[in-house]
């Protein structure tokens, strides 16, 4: 027996799917434009079915998919006697659509990034909300309704809360000063959840493949979407990677990104894995910020920054993925750096995060295929997205925005290169080994890599450039 259902209700369908895939939000939208098509025509009490509702709609066929029709179809005839009989309703869904459309971006169909903080909804599991001085809204979310487990994979998964090996670091004295994130100037999130940032403040869409190269290869004028200029190190299989990072806060431009990072990588072509970490800024993000990304099919479909998409086991109530870091460096001055170790579990084959002292958490290993055993490329460096606005490069700057030749206090660095064997033993000394620096565009940004240096750096780089310059044009 078909029933009656008002606009509003089919407005908070909408709604509903709202919360679901990327996918069902084009649908969700769709169904909020068709509320608004009962207003376009004139005022009529005649009620209609819904195909002949969008077929006499001269404003909307075109934005109605079939396989939405087949959804309103398929659920029988709710929709059958929707009525056209008052104008202010259509102000009111029109609003709706606005709202919506306003607070989402996607990239390759994934939702990547929102505009207000306030006004998203809350994350299920949150016993407790912290506001951010910069502006963030962080859910303590409790640790077993985090984001993962919704994974196919990861729903009958058992947390592992700590991994089968020692934590320490390397040996070298860190004698900079800590980073920290400002959220917890107003709270922490108490024992048992994670943070999450209810938003996200860059935009940045996922990155592609830092290309496959021999060391000390250059790529002028060849321009990727990325541009890169890092250390590879290739030949062997890894089972994890750390180093410091000294941390910058580069001038972005054009919603461009520029990041810091490490790379471990697996597999080939659309069977390529990646598991990435560092920090990044976006846009005209006033802040420098922590992020992870990963991948299990060559950056086509899977995998995404942070707690975006099922995938990551975080455990730790500290950092907060996506989160602004402070301090940072400052040229000429005082030198901020972090810590980033990435390393599998012996036993649970699982890829532990560690920041600074704290560890995060663990990407499964049940998830990957290229890295389900080990790593067979590690990279440590810089990426900026470069849009090419104007037909000329981009002046979004990589690392401090100086070139690496200016050296320590000037140029970002890189220290301590690392790396786990199969034993799971941290190798500091690269001799005899495959590693070298590359640059996609060294007149942009460049590498330097060194074996020496002050203040027992071990082995590291100096990364980084201005971009847009008289040597750096297009």
């Amino acid at each position: 027996m078909s029933r009656q259902i008002s606009d509003f209700n089919l407005f908070k369908t909408s709604l509903q799917l709202l919360n679901g895939s990327s996918h069902l939000l084009h649908n969700s939208l769709t169904l909020l434009v068709i509320t608004c098509s009962n207003f376009f025509t004139t005022k009529s009490h005649t009620p209609c079915h819904d195909g002949e509702r969008i077929a006499r709609s001269n404003a909307l066929p075109a934005l109605i998919p079939n396989d939405t029709i087949s959804i309103w179809k398929n659920k029988g005839n709710d929709v059958d006697h929707v009525y056209r009989e008052n104008e202010t309703k259509f102000a009111f869904s029109l609003f709706a659509i606005i709202v919506v459309c306003t607070h989402c971006k996607f990239v390759h169909g994934r939702r990547l990034a929102i505009q207000t903080n306030k006004d998203m909804f809350m994350h299920e599991g949150t016993v407790k909300t912290i506001e951010s001085d910069d502006g963030d809204i962080i859910d303590c979310v409790e640790i077993n309704k985090q984001p993962a487990f919704s994974h196919p994979l990861l729903r009958n998964h058992s947390i592992q809360m700590k991994p089968n090996f020692q934590s320490s670091g390397l040996s070298a004295n860190n004698k900079n000063p800590v980073i920290y994130q400002s959220w917890h100037k107003n709270g922490e999130c108490p024992k048992g959840t994670i943070p999450i940032i209810r938003t996200q403040q860059f935009n940045c869409p996922p990155p592609s493949h830092p290309p496959i190269t021999q060391p000390n290869h250059t790529f002028e004028n060849q321009g990727p979407l990325f541009e890169y200029a890092y250390a590879t190190l290739t030949r062997e299989n890894y089972f994890g990677a750390q180093a410091y990072f000294n941390v910058w806060h580069p001038e972005t431009y054009n919603d461009e990104c520029s990041k810091a990072q490490v790379w471990i990588l697996g597999g080939l072509g659309r069977n390529l894995n990646a598991i990435e970490t560092g920090w990044m800024v976006c846009g005209d993000d006033d802040r420098t910020r922590l992020f992870i990304y990963w991948t299990v099919d060559g950056y086509q479909n899977t995998g995404c920054y942070n707690l975006q998409c099922p995938g990551f086991v975080q455990i730790d109530p500290f950092f907060a993925l996506g989160g602004s870091i402070e301090p940072v460096s400052i040229y000429k001055g005082e030198q901020r750096e972090i810590q980033f170790i990435v390393k599998k579990d012996p036993e649970a084959q699982n890829w532990w995060l560690k920041v600074g002292d704290r560890i995060v958490g663990y990407w499964p290993h049940s998830i990957m295929t290229g890295l389900y055993y080990s790593g067979s490329e590690i990279k440590w460096g810089g990426a900026v997205l470069n849009k090419n606005v104007g037909d000329h490069h981009t002046a979004t700057q990589m690392g401090s925005g100086h070139f690496p030749e200016e050296g320590f206090g000037k140029a970002s660095y890189i220290r301590n290169l690392g790396f786990y064997n199969e034993s799971y033993n941290l190798i500091t000394n690269f001799k005899g080994l495959y590693i070298g620096p590359v640059a996609t565009r060294p007149s942009c940004y460049d590498v330097i890599l060194e074996d020496h240096g002050a203040a027992n750096y071990g082995t590291h780089l100096y990364f980084g450039g201005s971009g847009f310059s008289m040597d750096c044009l297009g």
